[in-house]
């Protein structure tokens, strides 16, 4: 959850400033259930504006939410696929 608007504009700025526009980049990657990442470097310079960017994630951040216990249980089969050589980790 984001509690605090201005603070997460902030944060998007800050992060923002240290990069490099790469328009070669696709914009948008799916990620899974329903939901995409934004890359930011490939709409620094794109015409989407921070202010627009930070709604999109303060949004979505109050709005989706997982539990503590399925997380849990995602990441106990990570860890034996892990222990079981089934994934190139350690």
């Amino acid at each position: 959850m984001v509690a605090a608007e201005a603070d997460s504009y902030q944060r998007l700025q800050a992060e923002c400033s240290d990069l490099n526009p790469r328009s070669s980049m696709p914009a948008f990657e799916d990620i899974g259930n329903g939901l995409c990442r934004l890359h930011l470097a490939a709409v620094k310079d794109g015409g989407i504006s921070l202010t627009t960017v930070n709604r999109f994630f303060v949004n979505t951040a109050n709005s989706i939410t997982g539990n503590v216990g399925n997380f849990e249980k995602k990441l106990a089969v990570f860890v034996r696929c892990c222990h079981e050589q089934l994934l190139p980790f350690s």
